[in-house]
């Protein structure tokens, strides 16, 4: 499933299957991109503690155990049931791009795109 993902959400799911934790914005955008191919909430929660539980934070607990609270209410935020009680989409590739997600230019991207437009056509 994990190599269907576009190039960006790939990578930051190599990372995790790492054991590696991810920078705040690359987890809040897996999150958003896992929500947006219909995961549930509580699906969220338990991928995020299957690969934060086994990361050590900074006390000899899981980063997981550290910041259960943290996670689970972005998560809420995210799916709009806590905080402002909006609910959140993942964004474009050209903002991923300008977040530095994704590991290409965006001249690739589009390169990408036409170039399998055309074995469509063909």
């Amino acid at each position: 499933v994990s190599l269907s993902f576009p190039a960006c959400m790939y990578n930051i799911f190599r990372i995790l299957e790492k054991g590696e934790k991810v920078k705040h914005e690359q987890r809040y955008q897996f999150s958003l991109f896992l929500k947006d191919l219909g995961m549930q909430v509580e699906e969220a929660q338990g991928f995020w503690h299957k690969y934060y539980s086994k990361i050590r934070g900074d006390k000899s607990k899981s980063l997981w155990e550290e910041r259960r609270y943290r996670y689970v209410y972005s998560l809420l935020h995210m799916y709009g049931m806590k905080g402002s009680r909006r609910t959140y989409s993942g964004t474009s590739c050209t903002n991923l791009q300008k977040q530095g997600l994704c590991p290409f230019d965006i001249e690739d991207i589009h390169f990408n795109i036409s170039k399998k437009k055309r074995k469509q056509v063909d």
